[in-house]
């Protein structure tokens, strides 16, 4: 996101923001405080927290909500990150001005969707963390959760129905064979995942995937 005034002035809706930044010994820190905006220039004003905020390093100023509904999960999730440099306090307030962001609402894109546009992100993180640990670092399933996944097999319900109908048809207007029923639901079923897997394979090798932002939920 370009940081200027109008994107800090998103920041206005919150009653307060966490500063966080990294350490000489490593370690992340973190430390909430109020602030304002300045008029039209691309930085807020901050009033200085009881730990000093660093002026030789990069800062960042994180700001979120998020409504709980009990039974149900939540809603009005959104956040808005800005990375920059703070400066020197003056009477009690530091500036801090943004050089870039990064946020979502989710009155404005939906989660799902917001998701599936952090894929590439999260691709470039673990690429990343893979080349500073010299080890390739991928997220992993459980087995059965990776067929889940690799096979859609909550779509098989779109087989099962129409078998299970012309096997009813089947057994009421003529002898019935039990075994010829269960090869054709397994047939059937095998049909099927095949497609769905092949189906995958070609939405990976032409981009679809990367391209379609609203996915069904299996």
């Amino acid at each position: 996101m370009q940081v200027d005034a109008a994107l800090l002035k998103r920041l206005s809706d919150y009653p307060f923001l966490v500063a966080t930044w990294v350490e000489d010994a490593g370690y992340p820190v973190s430390v909430a405080t109020t602030f304002q905006t300045d008029g039209e220039a691309p930085t807020l004003l901050l009033n200085a927290p009881g730990l000093p905020i660093p002026t030789d390093r990069e800062v960042s100023v994180i700001a979120s909500h998020i409504r709980p509904q009990p039974g149900i999960g939540y809603d009005e999730r959104r956040y808005l990150c800005v990375w920059g440099r703070a400066s020197t306090p003056r009477d009690g307030i530091v500036t801090f001005s943004g050089e870039h962001a990064w946020g979502w609402d989710e009155a404005e894109v939906p989660f799902f969707e917001y998701s599936e546009r952090s894929v590439p992100q999260s691709r470039r993180y673990l690429e990343q963390l893979s080349a500073e640990r010299g080890r390739p670092i991928k997220p992993r399933l459980a087995l059965p959760w990776l067929i889940l996944r690799t096979t859609r097999l909550p779509f098989l319900t779109a087989t099962f129905v129409p078998v299970l109908l012309g096997l009813a048809i089947a057994a009421r207007h003529g002898p019935f064979d039990w075994l010829v029923a269960a090869l054709t639901i397994l047939g059937a079923s095998f049909a099927h995942l095949a497609i769905n897997v092949t189906n995958d394979i070609f939405d990976t090798l032409s981009g679809a995937d990367e391209a379609n932002v609203n996915p069904t939920q299996f």
